[in-house]
């Protein structure tokens, strides 16, 4: 189950703990046991929090027993034969930067992703992209569907599966204050309907598109997939665990969230 609402914090927790919906803080142990015969985990983060990333490896770690395939939102699909030499090894984590274009691609900062991509290499956990090329969203955000060439569109999910209601009013939320920015920086909006059009269409097919190739990487790896992802992603099953639900129903998901204190996360499912 996906709770709507936050969990209820004790005095006792300290950071990187991880907290029930009722606010109970559990053991890594007693995610792993939650994880059997789960189909999906998705893990949330706020990109640019260290403790995010540290936490992340950890769960990584106590989850490799579960011999696990693993979906990432900050690399595209288009760059997993780069992750296909390092899950053979051939690759080491110093060189992955380089070989992922990393700063162009996904540009917050590799180091607070190294202790994830360790995890990944000790524990031999196999590791995959999931996102659409960033090119194509940014076409996409720029030009609406016209701008995208035959070959990019071959790149998008299909069908495009559009956020409930529920999610499209927290879209909007989160559109108003990108836009509220954009007026701050004195940057041009244009018309504020087609863009925020364009943003739910940008939205729905990465949300969309992960959620696609993450269920063909379940089909094909005969194991759980974990997805790490941003916290918008994840949050209350909205994002990616929605189309998950769609694609491949009665899958079995758990969620793994940042609470409100973002040094805690909220275990859901």
């Amino acid at each position: 189950g996906c709770a709507g609402k936050g969990p209820l914090e004790g005095s006792g927790t300290k950071a990187g703990d991880l907290l029930l919906p009722d606010g109970t803080a559990v053991g890594d142990r007693d995610l792993v046991l939650r994880s059997y015969g789960v189909d999906y985990i998705l893990i949330g983060e706020q990109h640019d929090n260290p403790l995010h990333h540290q936490v992340q490896a950890r769960l990584l770690r106590a989850l490799a027993g579960l011999r696990p395939a693993v979906g990432l939102e900050m690399v595209a699909v288009d760059q997993n034969p780069v992750l296909e030499r390092f899950n053979r090894g051939e690759l080491a984590v110093d060189g992955l930067p380089a070989a992922l274009d990393w700063k162009n691609t996904w540009r917050f900062d590799f180091a607070l992703y190294r202790p994830v991509f360790e995890a990944l290499a000790d524990e031999k956990i196999p590791v995959y992209g999931l996102n659409v090329p960033q090119q194509v969203l940014d076409t996409l955000r720029r030009k609406g569907m016209s701008g995208l060439s035959a070959k990019d569109r071959k790149l998008l999910p299909d069908p495009v599966i559009f956020p409930p209601q529920a999610q499209r009013e927290e879209l909007a939320k989160v559109f108003r204050m990108h836009e509220a920015m954009r007026r701050t920086k004195q940057t041009p909006t244009g018309d504020a309907k087609t863009a925020f059009e364009r943003f739910i269409l940008v939205q729905s097919i990465w949300d969309t598109g992960m959620a696609d190739h993450a269920v063909r990487l379940r089909k094909a790896h005969g194991k759980p997939v974990i997805i790490l992802a941003g916290d918008g992603h994840v949050r209350g099953g909205t994002g990616i665990a929605a189309r998950l639900q769609q694609l491949d129903p009665g899958a079995r998901i758990v969620l793994v969230s940042p609470t409100s204190t973002p040094e805690k996360a909220r275990l859901e499912g």
